[in-house]
């Protein structure tokens, strides 16, 4: 009894291995030769009309506001619990901003969630 059920799962492990093949060589078959063939065609290029105001809001706002804009990395302490031994592994990155002249950052908590230490 013990050696039908084995010989069961063995064929059920190689058909699905051979639908996995079957169906990876299909993909691959279907993703186009190259993007340089005869038939690709040049884009035609559409002049850009002038900015709205809104979008030449956006990009004053953009320009007064990026210098405070802030890249965070943090990283996290773990201590061996057999060795004793603290070890320093990177935790997450994100971004923030400067909030006052005295320096404060503003950044979303899941930034420095569990974290020892951050960059800025």
């Amino acid at each position: 009894m013990r050696r039908k059920h084995s010989s069961q799962k063995i064929a059920k492990l190689t058909i699905g291995a051979l639908l996995v093949t079957v169906i990876t060589i299909g993909f691959y078959l279907s993703l186009p030769k190259s993007i340089n063939t005869a038939e690709a065609k040049p884009s035609t290029i559409i002049g850009r009309h002038d900015l709205t105001p809104d979008e030449k809001g956006t990009i004053a706002l953009f320009k007064h506001n990026n210098p405070a804009v802030v890249y965070i990395s943090t990283v996290k302490r773990l201590i061996n619990i057999y060795t004793r031994d603290v070890s320093e592994i990177p935790n997450g990155t994100g971004t923030g901003f400067i909030w006052d002249k005295k320096g404060h950052i503003v950044t979303n908590y899941h930034v420095v969630r569990e974290s020892s230490t951050a960059k800025v």
